[in-house]
């Protein structure tokens, strides 16, 4: 079949634009498939690819700026394998997993993604598959959020307004704000890619309210009305800001006062796979910055949203440097000198050198989960199996 040649033709492209953008240390290994997602239970024409990493590894780093508190923090496999380089550990076998819808839009004949080896133009009602390609690896090298809405409303069965990790059985959280946490910790450490995240307005850090949410066990929380509790508080404060428009931002320094990239946070109700896990659609549209916006754009071709010679974009590889890749420099400016400067008052982003600091590459590494769930149309997790913990972030129509 010419379309699986040509799908192959867009991992290859794609993967040579990451290659070109960030200096690695070990190659990635990748698990891409382009097939029917009838076939596994999911026909939703909008949902156009998901991917995320195979496994994440665990080392005990500091919690937040100005705290004597540490966690293990999650890194994705693909990250962790640059920064640990010679050390001998289970590596999984793929760094990166992603899979693409190949289903056409129900009543139509034509194929919802375009590839330039057609000969064809794009069609309006097309996607570059290249281009959503290259989106989902990006997701796979660790830009996305493992914060969501897990609990329901116990009579509606609707998720409640509350922002929270994913729930499990988890290490502790060695954290130092008030008082010690219980031998587990019934939510999920946290990624790398949230210990970057910042309510810029009020200079706070999305972990910032981890320690009371940790303290409180997961079965106060899917009631009606929820109970008085901090870590419900909490909760209930952080989804309010996460479903306002240009609060969360990916930060370049401790602070959180330098932002690299305003995260997604007007979707409401909140949208799990999308918000905070892409950047702000309306501020990005237009600019060489919109790769990683959560709705994909139609009727155009890759170099047609992005420019071409740099797809990522100065914001995307800012936030990769962020995380602690080797961004190579395009046109003589280095990542921590590719943030962004916005023209809106509220978000001018300067350089800063200052990074997040972390610890030696002797710091002890643990498997701390890998991927085992299903996730439903919207990238939302579906099943879960702890303490495995799968996440995938989906770009959506």
């Amino acid at each position: 079949m010419r379309e699986c040649g040509y799908a192959r033709s867009a991992f290859s492209r794609a993967a040579a634009h990451l290659s070109r953008a960030i200096d690695l240390a070990r190659p990635l290994a990748v698990r891409a498939s382009y097939r029917s997602f009838c076939g596994t239970g999911t026909c939703d024409d909008s949902l156009l690819g998901r991917a995320g990493a195979s496994s994440f590894w665990a080392r005990r780093e500091p919690l937040d700026a100005g705290s004597n508190g540490t966690a293990a923090i999650m890194y994705p496999q693909a990250l962790a394998r640059q920064v640990a380089v010679g050390r001998d550990l289970a590596w999984s076998t793929y760094e990166i997993q992603a899979e693409f819808n190949a289903d056409s839009p129900r009543g139509q004949a034509r194929r919802k993604f375009w590839f330039p080896e057609s000969g064809l133009a794009i069609a309006g009602d097309q996607y570059d598959f290249e281009y959503v390609v290259l989106h989902e690896l990006v997701h796979g090298l660790g830009m996305m959020s493992a914060w969501g809405t897990y609990f329901d409303d116990d009579a509606r069965g609707t998720a409640l307004p509350l922002l929270t990790p994913p729930p499990g059985s988890y290490a502790a959280l060695d954290v130092d704000d008030g008082g010690p946490v219980a031998a587990t910790s019934p939510f999920a450490q946290p990624l790398l890619f949230d210990t970057l995240v910042f309510d810029v307005p009020r200079r706070r850090s999305l972990l910032a309210s981890l320690a009371a949410i940790a303290r409180t066990q997961p079965a106060a929380f899917p009631s009606t009305p929820p109970p008085t509790d901090p870590g419900v508080d909490a909760a209930a404060g952080l989804y309010m800001r996460a479903t306002t428009a240009r609060t969360f931002a990916v930060a370049s320094d401790a602070s959180g006062a330098h932002p690299l990239a305003v995260l997604e946070t007007a979707f409401a109700p909140f949208a799990p796979g999308s918000s905070l896990s892409h950047v702000d659609q309306a501020l990005y549209t237009g600019t060489r910055n919109a790769l990683m916006r959560a709705r994909a754009s139609r009727g155009k071709t890759l170099g047609e949203v992005v420019d071409a010679s740099d797809p990522l974009g100065p914001v995307v590889r800012g936030v990769l440097a962020a995380l602690g890749y080797t961004v190579r420099s395009v046109g003589g400016a280095s990542g921590a000198e590719m943030a962004l400067r916005a023209e809106d008052e509220n978000w001018t982003a300067q350089a800063n050198p200052q990074a997040l600091a972390r610890p030696p590459d002797g710091a002890p590494w643990v498997l701390a989960a890998t991927s085992a769930a299903t996730v439903d149309a919207r990238g939302t997790v579906a099943a879960m199996v702890v303490p495995l913990l799968a996440l995938l972030a989906a770009v959506v129509v």
